[in-house]
């Protein structure tokens, strides 16, 4: 619940007050989750969003995502990874779509930029 009011843009003081529990608790499963939640860090939801959609590997249409952090964010919770860290997949879906290298697919889809 802490990983979705992140991403759209309520900061860690915003998200503690909401479900009224301390701030370094909400910080703490942040950063359990691969955040960077640091002071003077960019908010992960303020970086540049990046539109990409989601095919299978057939090449059929799943869904459009607004950013890379957001289709990560989707992978982690459905369980299409065992990691939590949210960079790590961020990256490896931003590598397939821009089929950067030897990377095709990420996580068992196809990604495209929708820029």
């Amino acid at each position: 619940m802490f990983l979705e009011d992140f991403n759209n843009g309520l900061n860690i003081g915003e998200i503690a007050n909401r479900y009224n529990c301390d701030p370094n608790t909400v910080s703490k499963a942040l950063r359990k989750a691969g955040y960077n939640t640091r002071r003077g860090c960019q908010n992960n939801a303020s970086k540049s969003r990046i539109p990409v959609a989601q095919y299978t590997m057939d090449g059929k249409f799943l869904q459009n995502f607004d950013s890379y952090w957001s289709a990560a964010a989707w992978i982690i919770e459905n369980k299409y990874t065992t990691s939590t860290n949210q960079n790590q997949v961020h990256n490896n879906i931003s590598g397939a779509a821009r089929q950067i290298g030897y990377r095709k697919s990420a996580y068992g889809f196809k990604w495209k930029l929708l820029e």
